[in-house]
Formats: C-alpha cells, structure tokens, sequence
C-alpha cells in the first residue's frame, strides 16, 4: 500500500478541526469576467500562427480583449 494512502486512511481517523459554517457569496461577475478573459487567451492561442501572424491587430485585440475582463474585476 502507498505511502500517501497510509497517510490519507491515518489523517482521516485522527485529524479532527471543527466545522466553520458561515454564509457564502459568489462573485458572478467576476467567475463570468475571468471565463470571458481566459476563453479569449485560448482562442488567440488557437488561431495564432495559423490564421493569422503572431504579430498582428488580431492578436493585439484578443490579447487587448483578455485583458480587460481581467483587470475589471481586481478589487
């Protein structure tokens, strides 16, 4: 048996913290802005090179476009 499964068996026999229970919020907004910036990374990374230069207004608008979503949301 696997020393990390040992540990894993002997953590959950003898490890007890206490439960926190407090409300929650998520942040919609934000998971919607840092999906929006990371899907555009991975279309420029998809496209680039092949349909169009690395250097070029399209890659500067994708990597333009990733960076405001990104930035919207930083506080």
């Amino acid at each position: 048996m696997p020393f990390a499964v040992i540990a894993l068996i002997v953590l959950q026999k003898t490890l007890h913290l206490p439960v926190a229970t407090r409300k929650v919020k998520v942040d919609w907004g934000g998971a919607v802005l840092i999906s929006a910036a990371a899907s555009l990374l991975l279309l420029w990374i998809s496209f680039a090179g092949t349909d169009y230069d690395w250097l070029s207004w399209q890659t500067g608008a994708m990597v333009g476009g990733a960076a405001v979503p990104a930035a919207g949301r930083s506080s």
